[in-house]
């Protein structure tokens, strides 16, 4: 009886139910001469602050050569009214820098170095890889706040049948530990899957997920996800 009379007051003075998020954002992108901006602003209309801003810059210094520049900060996504907003959550500020070195067309080298911000401490995040547009190779570390973290991970899509049929896969070998003191643990994942769209404006998309690690010593997920996009041209601009 207690829950349901809650549940009543609730609704009566218009608190969200646990299940309920309510957002509000807008994203926009520019291109001048040799740069690209985008940027990012999410509310969260129920606790009724920031949940995410996002600014990103491209610079193409010469045609084989692009530097980024990445401005994040994001609070925790947490439904109103549900148990985890009683812990005191922190927000997160990143600050990321990076280059791009084309050496064909379609096949380019990387590497970013990210300043993590969190309350009261931080951390260092770098990645370096090569990739085109069908197969990208990373290393990614993390030192600091964070933890020692390692990663190598391979990730691959190749389109088919003119965009259609769009098969996926990806391998993730993870070495870490929180602190000096403890152990070092290391985990491995496996992704493989495949995008289909038969028509333009519909995409299902299947995935199946394997992990093992210190917790699960073989877990295997399956996902499924429609997508259907509304869309009207309007004509308003000639």
């Amino acid at each position: 009886r207690v829950h349901h009379v809650g549940e009543r007051l609730d609704a009566l003075v218009g608190v969200p139910p646990p299940e309920e998020e309510e957002y509000a954002g807008a994203d926009v992108s520019y291109k001048y001469n040799d740069a690209r901006f985008y940027g990012r602003y999410d509310y969260d209309l129920n606790l009724k602050k920031t949940q995410r801003g996002q600014a990103e810059v491209w610079y193409t210094v010469t045609p084989r050569l692009l530097a980024t520049a990445n401005f994040l900060f994001r609070n925790p996504r947490i439904p109103y009214n549900s148990i985890f907003t009683v812990f005191d959550y922190k927000s997160i500020t990143e600050y990321e820098a990076g280059a791009d070195y084309f050496v064909t067309a379609s096949f380019r080298a990387f590497v970013r170095g990210a300043y993590v911000q969190y309350s009261g401490d931080n951390s260092f995040r770098y990645t370096v890889g090569i990739g085109n547009e069908n197969l990208d190779l990373r290393y990614r570390g993390n030192t600091g706040y964070a933890g020692e973290l390692s990663t190598v991970s391979l990730q691959g899509a190749y389109p088919l049948l003119e965009n259609r049929v769009v098969p996926n896969a990806g391998l993730t070998y993870t070495s870490y530990r929180l602190d000096d003191n403890a152990a070092r643990e290391s985990a491995v994942g496996a992704v493989l899957g495949t995008t289909l769209r038969l028509i333009q404006a519909l995409s299902v998309d299947l995935q199946g997920q394997w992990v093992h690690n210190i917790v699960y010593k073989s877990d295997f997920r399956f996902f499924g996800k429609i997508d259907y996009w509304f869309s009207e041209r309007l004509n308003i601009l000639h």
